[in-house]
C-alpha cells in the first residue's frame, strides 16, 4: 500500500476536487462534476522539495491556520486538516506545474511576527509612560507665600534654532536623528531625544554661575499622545563623561518634519523684565515671552494667572524653554530648583508643555 503524503479537497455541494499525493510523488486526480467523476494520474518530480517544506513549515501553518474554517478547502497532512484556500492554492499550483516555490505561510507568518512584535513594543512603551506619569514631579507653589521679593529683571541665556547638516561630536543641537553621548549613559525608553546643551558653548554667556562649566545636558520628552494615553513627561540627564559615541536615534513618527537637525546660532546675553509681559495698558498678557527660546528667565505659561507665574518663577529656575518659534505653537519648560542645579541633580526636573 502505497503511504500518502496529503490530500488536498475541494468541494462546493456535490461537486468536489481531490487530489492525493503519494510520498514516491505518484498524484491522483478525481473530479465530481454533476454526478460524473473522472480520475487523472501524474507523477511529480518535485515530492522531496514539497514534504521538506511542509514538514520544516508544519509548526507556522499550525500557528496560521489552525482556526481557519473554510469549509470548501481543506488540506490533510501529518494528521490535520487545515482549512485554508491559500494553503489549498499554493499546494495544488505546485502540483499542477510541477514546480516548487515556498509557501506564502512565510511572508503571513513574518507579517503577523511583526504585528505581534510592534503590539508588544507599544504595550511596553505604554506602560514606561504610564509609570513615568504616575512619577512625575509636579510643579508645588503652595510655599509660596508673597511675592513682594520678586525681582523683575533676570539674566538669560538666549539663542536660536537654526537647520544644520553637521555637527562636532558634543555640539549643542535640537531635535536631531543622532545623540553624542557616553557608553556608561542609558538613553531613556520610550521617550523622545529633544536636543543636547555643551555647557562649555553656553560658559561665556551666564552670569550667575549656577550651570556648571562643563559637560552636556541631555533633554528628553514624552510623546503627547500614544493610543490615545496623554502624555507630558520629561526628563533631564547630565554627564561630564567625555568618552562620547555618536548613536542614531529613532525619529519619532508623527513628528518627523520637526526633526531636521538644529544648531544653537546667535546665542548672547540677554536680561529678561517681567514689566515687558504687561501691555501698554499695563494688563498682564500671558502670552508675552512665549516665543523665547532661553535658560533662565521666567516661567511662561498662557494658562496661568500672574501671580502664579511669581510664583513659579520665585521657585523655579527655567533650565531650558523652547518657544512658540520652534513648536508653532505652544511652549516647552524644564524647570529645576537652584538647590538642586548647585548639587547637579537633575532627577527632580519638572516638564512642562503647554499651549493655548
Amino acid at each position: 500500500m502505497k503511504d500518502i503524503l496529503l490530500v488536498l479537497i475541494k468541494q462546493f455541494g456535490e461537486n468536489y476536487e481531490k487530489t492525493i499525493v503519494y510520498t514516491d510523488g505518484n498524484v491522483e486526480f478525481e473530479v465530481a462534476k454533476n454526478g460524473d467523476i473522472t480520475k487523472e494520474t501524474k507523477t511529480i518530480t518535485i515530492i522531496k522539495e514539497l514534504t521538506e517544506e511542509l514538514n520544516s513549515t508544519f509548526d507556522i501553518l499550525l500557528a496560521m491556520y489552525s482556526n481557519d474554517t473554510n469549509e470548501n478547502f481543506k488540506v490533510s497532512f501529518n494528521n490535520h486538516e487545515f482549512h485554508n484556500f491559500d494553503l489549498y492554492l499554493d499546494i495544488q499550483l505546485m502540483i499542477k506545474i510541477n514546480q516548487f516555490r515556498k509557501l506564502s505561510v512565510h511572508q503571513k507568518y513574518e507579517k503577523e511576527k511583526a504585528n505581534i512584535n510592534a503590539l508588544s513594543k507599544l504595550e511596553e512603551q505604554i506602560q514606561i509612560l504610564d509609570n513615568y506619569e504616575r512619577n512625575k514631579k509636579k510643579i508645588d507653589i503652595s510655599d509660596i507665600a508673597e511675592t513682594n521679593s520678586f525681582n523683575n529683571e533676570r539674566a538669560i541665556i538666549q539663542f536660536e534654532l537654526e537647520e544644520n547638516s553637521s555637527f562636532e561630536l558634543g555640539a549643542s543641537r535640537f531635535f536631531s536623528d543622532t545623540i553624542d553621548i557616553a557608553d556608561d549613559i542609558e538613553i531613556p525608553k520610550a521617550l523622545e531625544f529633544v536636543g543636547q546643551l555643551n555647557l562649555e558653548e553656553l560658559a561665556p554667556y551666564h552670569s550667575n554661575n549656577l550651570l556648571p562649566k562643563s559637560g552636556i545636558l541631555y533633554f528628553f520628552q514624552s510623546p503627547i499622545f500614544v493610543e490615545d494615553h496623554y502624555y507630558k513627561h520629561g526628563k533631564v540627564i547630565y554627564s561630564n563623561n567625555s568618552n562620547l559615541k555618536r548613536k542614531p536615534i529613532e525619529v519619532p513618527k508623527d513628528n518627523q518634519e520637526v526633526y531636521v537637525n538644529f544648531s544653537l546660532n546667535h546665542i548672547k546675553s540677554d536680561i529678561e523684565k517681567f514689566d515687558n509681559r504687561y501691555n501698554g495698558n499695563m494688563e498682564y498678557n500671558s502670552f508675552k515671552g512665549e516665543e523665547l527660546n532661553k535658560i533662565f528667565g521666567f516661567y511662561t505659561d498662557c494658562q496661568m494667572d500672574e501671580e502664579d507665574i511669581r510664583k513659579v518663577s520665585q521657585k523655579y529656575i527655567v533650565l531650558l524653554q523652547l518657544g512658540s518659534d520652534v513648536y508653532g505653537e505652544g511652549v516647552t519648560s524644564y524647570l529645576i530648583t537652584e538647590e538642586d542645579l548647585k548639587k547637579k541633580n537633575f532627577d527632580n526636573i519638572i516638564y512642562t508643555y503647554v499651549q493655548s
